[in-house]
């Protein structure tokens, strides 16, 4: 039997290993799971307005790359500059808020909970702020569930793995 538990997260990984849960996530998994949402969730007439967002996004990196040619070429202008930290600040905000390593110890965790059919809310004791995990599917976060209930953590507000006859035998194997 393995002693490090693996599960998607919609923006990476979660580990439950040693007496912790790690969530990490990484740059390629937040922009696909992004602009997957945008066109899967959206209905067709908001379809237009998530391409015209996409082809505006495009049009700010190259102009983004047309500036970083300019600074290093040194025909840098005040425009280019402000382009350039712009692009700066949103790529610092979205690595720090999606991608950055969130650890909290299993014997904080008084509980989790199903939010939605595919978001689960770690609940910390003490001043600690809860988790919020959001999983690719419903089946993701079935399988959260069980991992972190086989871990110990009390699990509240769950949804029924039963109509799956399978779920526990595949994940029997998956961690053994």
């Amino acid at each position: 039997m393995t002693d490090e538990w693996t599960f998607r997260t919609a923006t990476g990984t979660a580990t439950a290993t040693d007496g912790e849960l790690r969530v990490s996530g990484s740059v390629r998994r937040v922009v696909v799971e992004k602009w997957r949402d945008g066109w899967e969730r959206n209905d067709r007439d908001r379809r237009l307005l998530f391409v015209v967002s996409v082809l505006g996004s495009g049009g700010f990196v190259a102009r983004t790359i047309a500036s970083a040619r300019d600074v290093l070429t040194g025909n840098a202008d005040a425009l280019s500059l402000l382009v350039l930290a712009c692009a700066a600040f949103i790529v610092g905000l979205v690595a720090y808020r999606d991608v950055r390593n969130r650890t909290v110890s299993l014997r904080q965790v008084e509980a989790v909970r199903r939010v939605d059919e595919d978001e689960l809310r770690v609940v910390c004791e003490g001043d600690r702020d809860d988790l919020e995990i959001e999983t690719p599917t419903e089946a993701d976060a079935d399988e959260a569930v069980e991992i972190l209930r086989l871990r110990g953590v009390s699990v509240g507000e769950t949804a029924d793995t039963d109509d799956d006859p399978g779920f526990r035998e595949r994940l029997r194997a998956k961690i053994e």
